[in-house]
């Protein structure tokens, strides 16, 4: 395909090392809503926070499936590509795994 015809990712991220960036904070992020886990509804400041984390999460994470995504449908036969796309899947996985007791605690 031509070069013209591809995607411009430098308008999600200008690099892979931003891209990485992004996706470290995103763990960081992950691991501060698990800490309310159990406690989400003891305080209103407690279920603001975690909301609040939480849609940060959710911002960073939709910006870095859509990258990695893009890249893999690039050239699904590059190898790079399909790493960066499973780890975004992973993170995926990590995500839903570290938010799943929102919603449960709040019902």
């Amino acid at each position: 395909m031509q070069e013209n015809y591809n995607w411009n990712l430098q308008d999600i991220f200008e690099s892979e090392e931003q891209f990485n960036t992004e996706k470290d904070k995103l763990k960081k992020i992950l691991e501060e809503i698990k800490a309310y886990k159990g406690k989400i509804c003891d305080t209103s400041d407690n279920l603001y926070n975690c909301y609040n984390l939480l849609e940060q999460a959710l911002e960073k994470y939709e910006k870095i499936y859509s990258y990695g995504m893009l890249k893999y449908h690039l050239d699904m036969s590059n190898q790079e590509g399909i790493k960066l796309f499973k780890e975004v899947e992973i993170l995926g996985t990590d995500f839903s795994v570290a938010t799943s007791f929102i919603t449960p605690e709040i019902t």
